[in-house]
Parts: structure tokens; sequence; C-alpha cells
């Protein structure tokens, strides 16, 4: 049991942990699903659910019609392979709306707890955020900064993820110059899309939904 506060620095290098006996600030699971406080991103040891099925199953057919639009897009998003998301490209970027899939194998599970507690961002910028009021979030950035991900837990035993991209352009003179995207301008460029198309998407599909619905 233990609180960590999460403080993103002026260089996104920092993290500071501090530890207390508290219990997390997490309303009672209802339907619709209660707001959240935004206290609760200091906590480890919050109750993140399982029981609720996905609400996304990787294919484009998933998402409203008018996704084109609400999203503000030119193109019609795509089916990627394996039906293992819905993925497009614009003048701005490329773009991936996922729900995560699980290994065959018990040992390489993964569960939003695994990414809120900063599993996959060692070394990386990485923040806890709550999303529209009602989904716990964090934000990373990809290898080399050119993506930002964003990971929501919906109470399922697999995240909701949606993924921006610098451009293909962009990211081949960075290649080529051997330097990495420079962290603060990346999240500032990429991670509020990310926002925007995850609370737009789940608004459309989860209407009623969030981390704590029953």
């Amino acid at each position: 049991m233990g609180k960590r506060a999460v403080l993103v620095s002026a260089t996104l290098a920092t993290l500071a942990v501090a530890s207390a006996c508290t219990s997390p600030p997490e309303p009672a699971v209802g339907s619709p699903a209660p707001a959240l406080q935004r206290d609760a991103i200091a906590y480890d040891n919050l109750d993140f659910r399982k029981s609720r099925p996905p609400v996304f199953d990787n294919t484009c057919k998933t998402l409203p019609q008018n996704i084109t639009s609400l999203l503000g897009l030119t193109a019609t998003p795509k089916t990627g392979f394996g039906n293992s998301a819905c993925i497009g490209k614009e003048e701005w970027g490329e773009y991936s709306i996922a729900q995560y899939k699980q290994s065959d194998r018990k040992s390489e599970e993964k569960f939003f707890s695994d990414v809120w507690k900063g599993d996959d961002a060692t070394g990386r910028y990485f923040e806890r955020l709550i999303l529209a009021e009602r989904y716990y979030a964090v934000q990373t950035l990809g290898y080399d900064n050119a993506s930002c991900d964003l990971v929501v837990d919906t109470g399922s035993s697999t995240p909701f993820k949606v993924t921006i991209y610098v451009p293909d352009a962009d990211a081949e003179v960075q290649r080529k110059l051997d330097e990495k995207f420079d962290p603060v301008t990346s999240r500032d460029r990429l991670c509020p899309r990310a926002r925007e198309f995850a609370t737009k998407v789940l608004t459309a599909i989860d209407p009623d939904g969030g981390s704590r619905k029953s």
C-alpha cells in the first residue's frame, strides 16, 4: 500500500516518489461510471477493475460511422493486418486506435496496473492523468520520442490505446541525423491529439463507461 506522486519536470525525466499509508480517493463503482478525483493520479494502489468486456475489437467497424468527421480526418481509417488496430495516415502524421491483446502466456500478461506503474516507460516521459473525468490514463513517448501512446483504463483486463506518430518524412530526417526528437516538443505536438482522439472515440463507443463502471 502506498502513495506515489508522479511529477514531470521540464526535461520530462524526473519521477518524485513519496510514501504514505493512505487510501486512494476512489468513488464507488456505478452505472454510468462516476467521475474520478484528480488526486488519484498520485496513487499506485488503485483498485483497477478487470471485469468489463473490451470496449473495442481492434477493427474500424466498431467505430462510429462518422469517425472521419468526428476526428477531423481527410481519409477513412482502415483495419490493420490481423485485426490489430484501426489505423490511418494524415498530413500531420499517423495514428492507431487499439485495444490491448493479452498474451497466450500467463507470465507475459499485461494489465493497466502495469502501465500505471510505469513498467514500459523506463527512462522515458511518463505521465498519469484523468481522461474525460471518468478514465484513468497514462501517456508516454515512444521510441526516439517519435510517437505518443495514450493508454486508457476502461475497467477491462485489456486497456484501450491511442497512438499518434510524427510524419514519416520528419522521422526519416531524425534517423539520418541519428537524433531523437525533443521530448517536450513531441509531448506538446502529439499527446494533445491522442487525448482528443481517445476522448471522442470513447464518448461514442462507451457513452456511460469509465474506469469505475459497474
